[in-house]
Formats: structure tokens, C-alpha cells, sequence
């Protein structure tokens, strides 16, 4: 019978090696506990059952929780005194419970077979898995002989950081390092990292106090921590997260090529806190609210025309912003709510909708003036005092202007046409309306009469030399709203 219960041994030994699959680890993992348990109820049974109890407890048991330790130890464990070990070095890391295994077999067997490291595969562990071996935890930490360890692992954004024996001791620790950081006042406090804690076996090697852990996580501590590289990190920008050099931290890392890699593993020292911490806060502030404008439309005035007619006025608001600060430099803003303690006034203007004339169409003024002796561009006399008087125009001439045509400055209406006996001879007065009017004296001929509609440019008479006069040209005025104004300010030779 005892050969019979070595030869179910090696088999399944010689499976677990076989097979080693996702699937096959969790039913391995299942056949340890159930046969710890048929082992334990064996033991009170006769000679013949506590033989067979023996090899199952003793055995078998152990044989298949070798197989799943491969996966539990191999995998399951992120670090090592902090640092992350590749599948390589967790061949060597981790085969020690192995050669545990193999002690507690020689001490139960005459013939026990060497388990050797080199068998641990790179598989990936299933979540259930993980789960099936946390339940066989008890029976497997009682075998480790010490090495291995139920403890509470912490894992900043993935990274495994370290281990302790008692949760509360890190959960007290964490706690701490929010109050440290909180201001005197705040709506809130968090990690802005993804801070996780799991229950598992890790190596003694692994496990400290929560105050060792609290000096890698601020940058106190020289002990080396486990990263893995994300798909935008560098070496620079990695040396700035840990508050390291890029030489300092590829001379920690010599087996690591450039450029790095997403999913590379780099051991770090950090020098600067690696917690990154959200408070958000209420802030409560004045504001001024801008007053908006209302702009009317009036068809009866044309488009170059605008006017003010109500002048607008900020009003004051009272605003509550929740403000996000990431280690104290804000991130993020929204508006909790705005109280308007002043309304605002509006802004009315009157803007004209009609399109300006440009002169062409007999009495519509274009609003502009025109040259009004196309051919002659000499100014003789200008807007000034001479001769003891104002001169309330200019005088236009080339000594050979005598019958040149004299156009209209602009559209109007003929209000004046005729010999005058105030000096200007044989003069036209236009009117432009909006107050303006233009003056055309000393003219030998006329070529339009009083009522008369003009159209900008049209001829209304010849340069003459009539009225008081000593030489043939053209005397032209504008007045503005019946008071002469200089003339060269709104046209030019």
C-alpha cells in the first residue's frame, strides 16, 4: 500500500510539471486542501486508514500545494525588500519554498523527490487562483518554515512598495499622512494616486513597519522600491518623480536599455514624496458681471450712424468655486454656486440700418465732398484773414481757369443761383442737408437754377471773373450749420 500511495505521488508530481496551465493550478490547488482535510479525517480511523492519513498529510498535500506555490509565490509576490523581481530572478527568489518542501518530504518519505527551482514557469495567475491560495494560506505559512508570511502588501498605482503584519497599523499610517498634509481648512483630502492594500503571503524579507513604509513613501528612506515603466516615462521624467538624477537612476538599473520600455522593471530610490494628495477646498469670492449690450436698429438713419443712448454698467456677483489643489497647485475648478448682490445695466445703441447714397442719385448726399474744379488744383488764396478781413473760403486758380466747369461737391439741392450784389458776383449756394452747404461764387455762366436736385459731380457753372473779383477763379465755401469752415478740411487738390 505504501508503494501504491508513493506511485499517486510521483504521478501527480510528474502532472503538476506537465501541466502546468491557469486551469490546472486551481484544481491541483482545490485536491491540496481537500486532501488535507480526507488527510485529517483518516488520522482517526484504523492502522491501515491513519497510513493512508499520513501519506495524504504528509504527502500528497504537500506535492500538490508545491504546485500551487509556482503560481502563489512565483507570481503572486511582487517584490522582494521592495524591489520588483523579473521572471528570472524570481526563479531564484522564490524557489526557497521549494527546498522547504522538499525537507518536509524527506522527513515523511524514504524516497522523496528534489522539487527544483528551475521549474517555476512565467504564467500568468488567474484571480481565482489567487483567491484558492489565499484560502490554503494557513496550511501553506505553517510549512514555510518561517520564510513566507501572511501580511498586508501596499501597491501605489501597481507598484508593490511593502508589507505589514497588521492592516490597522496601515491604515493608520496612511491616515496619518492626509492629516499631515490637510490645510486648516478643506471639503476634503485624498490620494490622487491608486493606493491599494492585499492580504497575501509575502516573504519575511518583505514585511516592516509601517513607519519604514511611511519613509519610502515620502522620500526619506534609501531602501530601494519596485517601479514598473509606463508607456510615456523616461528616464528624465522619471528622475523628476522620484526626485533622483537620470545617471543616478540607469546606474540603479545597469541590465535596463535606453529607451525604456513600457512594462520594463527599474528598482528606485525615491527621494521626494511619490503620494500625490487632492484637497479640495470651498473658495467664496466677488466678481464683477459684465454688462452685455443691446444694439436697436432704425431704418431711417443710414449705417454710418451710431449713438449711445444708455451707457452700461458691471454689476457684482458673489461666486463659490470647489477647487481642486494636487500638492497644492490647482488642477481643477467648478462653480458650486453664484449669488448676483449688484444687476448689471445694459448698454443701448441706436445704430442706423439705411445704406448712405453715394452721390449718384440727384439730391441724396453721400455725406463726402468732392474737388469741385476737376481741372484746376491750384489754391491762390486760403481760409484766412487778408486784407483787414476773413477770407471765408479758398480761391482757386491758374491764371487760366477762365471757363473751366465747376462741379458739384456732393448731391444737394439748389438753394441759390443768381448775381448777388454782397461781392460774390454770379454765385451757387447747394444744400447738402444734415446742415451743410457749399458756396461757388465769381462764376461767368450758370448751368442749373434754385430747386434744382443734384447729383454729386454734376456741372452747375463756368469759373468767371463777376462781383468783386481781379481775376478769373473759382471762391469756394462749406459751411457747417450756417458758420464758414475751412474748406481744405474736407477736400483736397
Amino acid at each position: 500500500m505504501r508503494q501504491m500511495w508513493k506511485g499517486i505521488y510521483q504521478s501527480m508530481f510528474q502532472l503538476t510539471k506537465k501541466l502546468y496551465s491557469a486551469a490546472m493550478q486551481k484544481v491541483l490547488v482545490h485536491f491540496a486542501v481537500h486532501a488535507e482535510c480526507i488527510a485529517e479525517g483518516f488520522q482517526h480511523t484504523g492502522s491501515f486508514h491513519k497510513k493512508l492519513g499520513k501519506y495524504a498529510l504528509h504527502v500528497i498535500a504537500p506535492a500538490l500545494g508545491v504546485a500551487a506555490l509556482t503560481v502563489s509565490f512565483g507570481f503572486a509576490m511582487q517584490s522582494i525588500n521592495g524591489v520588483s523581481a523579473s521572471a528570472q530572478e524570481r526563479q531564484v527568489v522564490y524557489g526557497e519554498p521549494f527546498e522547504v518542501m522538499n525537507q518536509l518530504l524527506a522527513e515523511n518519505a524514504s524516497d522523496s523527490l528534489m522539487i527544483q527551482p528551475k521549474q517555476i514557469t512565467s504564467a500568468a495567475v488567474s484571480s481565482d487562483t489567487t483567491k484558492i491560495t489565499t484560502v490554503c494560506t494557513n496550511v501553506l505559512a505553517e510549512k514555510s518554515t518561517g520564510t513566507y508570511k501572511e501580511a498586508v502588501g501596499l501597491y501605489v498605482n501597481g507598484n508593490f512598495i511593502g508589507a505589514v503584519e497588521n492592516v490597522v497599523d496601515l491604515e493608520y499610517m496612511l491616515q496619518d499622512l492626509l492629516n499631515n498634509n490637510a490645510p486648516e481648512t478643506y471639503q476634503s483630502i485624498s490620494f490622487a494616486d491608486d493606493i491599494q492594500t492585499k492580504t497575501d503571503i509575502y516573504p519575511v524579507a518583505s514585511i516592516e513597519s509601517a513607519d519604514a513604509i511611511k519613509a519610502q513613501l515620502t522620500g526619506l528612506s534609501n531602501k530601494p522600491m519596485g517601479y514598473t515603466v509606463t508607456q510615456d516615462d523616461t528616464w528624465d521624467s522619471l528622475a523628476e518623480k522620484f526626485g533622483v538624477t537620470a545617471n543616478e537612476l540607469k546606474a540603479l538599473n545597469p541590465s535596463v536599455s535606453s529607451p525604456l520600455q513600457a512594462g520594463d522593471k527599474l528598482s528606485v530610490i525615491v527621494k521626494k514624496s511619490i503620494l500625490n494628495i487632492s484637497v479640495v477646498k470651498e473658495e467664496t469670492y466677488e466678481k464683477d458681471v459684465e454688462f452685455e449690450t443691446e444694439v436697436q436698429k432704425d431704418d431711417t438713419k443710414y449705417n454710418t450712424y451710431s449713438e449711445v443712448i444708455t451707457e452700461g454698467e458691471n454689476g457684482k456677483a458673489t461666486y463659490v468655486d470647489a477647487v481642486t489643489y494636487i500638492n497644492g497647485k490647482e488642477a481643477e475648478r467648478s462653480n458650486v454656486s453664484t449669488t448676483v448682490t449688484q444687476e448689471p445695466v445694459t448698454k443701448i445703441v441706436i445704430e442706423g440700418t439705411k445704406t448712405p447714397p453715394d452721390g449718384s442719385v440727384p439730391g441724396e448726399s453721400s455725406g463726402t465732398l468732392t474737388w469741385p474744379l476737376p481741372t484746376v488744383h491750384t489754391v491762390s488764396s486760403t481760409f484766412s484773414f487778408r486784407w483787414g478781413s476773413h477770407h471765408n473760403g479758398i480761391d482757386i486758380a491758374n491764371g487760366n481757369a477762365y471757363g473751366e466747369t465747376i462741379v458739384a461737391a456732393d448731391a444737394g439741392t439748389v438753394e441759390f443761383a443768381q448775381m448777388d450784389g454782397s461781392g460774390y458776383g454770379l454765385y451757387v449756394i447747394i444744400n447738402h442737408g444734415n446742415g451743410r452747404k457749399t458756396l461757388y461764387g465769381h462764376t461767368s455762366e450758370l448751368l442749373v437754377k434754385a430747386g434744382e436736385k443734384v447729383y454729386k459731380g454734376q456741372p452747375i457753372a463756368l469759373v468767371g471773373n463777376t462781383g468783386n473779383s481781379f481775376g478769373a477763379h473759382l471762391h469756394f465755401e462749406v459751411i457747417e450749420n450756417g458758420t464758414p469752415v475751412d474748406p481744405l478740411n474736407y477736400v483736397s487738390p
